[in-house]
């Protein structure tokens, strides 16, 4: 029986301190080049430990095993774990139990930050509570509010949402300014992002 392929681990980080601390604990740890130009590179490895800002890229979470490293920051993990990540751990986190955590993940196993799993529980619980409060609240908007969101959401302008509705578009202005004070947003993005979420808005075809 031949020997088995040892596993190869990957590493994207432009943190050079990292990169040593993580090479003296693991011997044939491999850098990927920056920036990476195709994801076919990793083809070859058998997870990746992704140590690149803003966070984990969910193209390659998808077909690529990732282990974050990054601060000890609930709200970066739990960013990092929604991306597809299977694990979560802080950048400072000794070498030798990161290269503990490597073996786990490679064995099938998920590692997250112990320091971070009650900030972790407590964001998921709130996160949780807000999207269920937001869903509430969308069946409090009136009739002209949800046909003012409907067509927004389907990318309709402001201006032709008052021409669509034959109202002003000052009109339309304060319907939205209306809509985002009851489901607690901030802005039309963040409106729209809480209304493609919900799932449950018409289509294009469907508004009269």
């Amino acid at each position: 029986m031949g020997r088995m392929r040892a596993a190869r681990v990957v590493v994207l980080s432009t943190d050079l301190s990292l990169l040593k601390r993580l090479e003296s604990s693991r011997p044939g740890l491999e850098v990927a080049p920056h920036p990476l130009t195709s994801s076919g590179f990793l083809d070859a490895f058998d997870l990746v430990l992704w140590h690149l800002p803003p966070r984990v890229d969910e193209r390659i979470a998808a077909s690529h095993p990732c282990l974050a490293l990054g601060p000890i920051d609930a709200a970066v993990m739990f960013d990092a774990l929604e991306a597809g990540a299977i694990g979560y751990l802080g950048e400072e986190t000794p070498a030798a139990e990161i290269d503990a955590a490597i073996a786990k993940a490679l064995d099938g196993g998920s590692v997250l930050a112990p320091e971070l799993l009650g900030p972790l529980l407590r964001l998921v619980v709130e996160t949780r509570r807000r999207q269920r409060r937001r869903t509430e609240a969308l069946t409090t908007l009136t009739g002209r509010e949800k046909q003012v969101l409907d067509l927004l959401a389907i990318g309709v302008s402001r201006q032709a949402a008052a021409d669509r509705l034959y109202v002003s578009k000052n009109t339309i202005r304060t319907h939205l300014q209306n809509i985002m004070a009851k489901l607690d947003v901030h802005s039309q993005l963040e409106l729209l992002a809480l209304v493609a979420s919900d799932g449950s808005r018409k289509s294009r075809n469907d508004i009269g």
